[in-house]
């Protein structure tokens, strides 16, 4: 149903509430406009990828006895033969089968992580060396820092260490000429 007033005035006031109606809704929908911006679902900046240095060479199963490091950390599992010899320079050489003796007196190795049991260890100088589990040996010229947690470990320096973090019992830490800072919270354990 259309109503058509005849009155002019009437006409005239319902054009101009028609026209005010109008320009207002054009411009409340220009200010009701938001820009939508689309997120990628990836990030924009680009990871660095990987280099040799960052992941850790896993030694296979049945290697040689002899590995490389070839500048890149390097893991031993288990599973692999019983002894290992590593050369070359490595910044980190991480033990994490039992049962294995690993000589790295001819690498040059920055920090190394034992995380099994019953492993020896020989050694020249190291920055760190950080033993988690049991019946450890590790014989060395020097060290800088040595942190064990677990039990019945023995580290013996030809030369001093710096520091020495012991959480675990019955462990022997030994160091020809002396062990700067000791931090002892195991029992048991003969450190000097």
């Amino acid at each position: 149903m259309r109503i058509v007033s005849q009155n002019p005035a009437t006409r005239r006031r319902l054009g101009l509430a028609a026209g005010a109606v109008l320009v207002t809704t054009l411009a409340l929908s220009g200010c009701t406009t938001e820009t939508v911006v689309r997120l990628p679902e990836e990030p924009t900046f680009a990871e660095a990828s990987p280099s040799s240095t960052d992941e850790p060479r896993v030694v296979e199963e049945g290697a040689a006895a002899a590995i490389d490091c070839a500048g890149g950390p390097i893991e031993v599992p288990s599973g692999t033969t019983t002894g290992v010899e590593v050369t070359g320079e490595c910044p980190t050489v991480t033990i994490r089968g039992n049962d294995l003796t690993v000589d790295m007196t001819g690498a040059v190795v920055d920090d190394v992580v034992v995380r099994a049991d019953r492993v020896t260890v020989h050694a020249s100088d190291v920055r760190s060396l950080s033993i988690d589990g049991y019946d450890t040996v590790v014989d060395l010229d020097r060290v800088a820092d040595v942190a064990v947690s677990g039990d019945r470990n023995t580290v013996r320096a030809a030369g001093g260490i710096d520091a020495v973090s012991v959480d675990g019992d019955d462990n022997i830490i030994r160091a020809e000429t002396g062990i700067d800072l000791i931090d002892d919270a195991g029992e048991r354990n003969i450190i000097g």
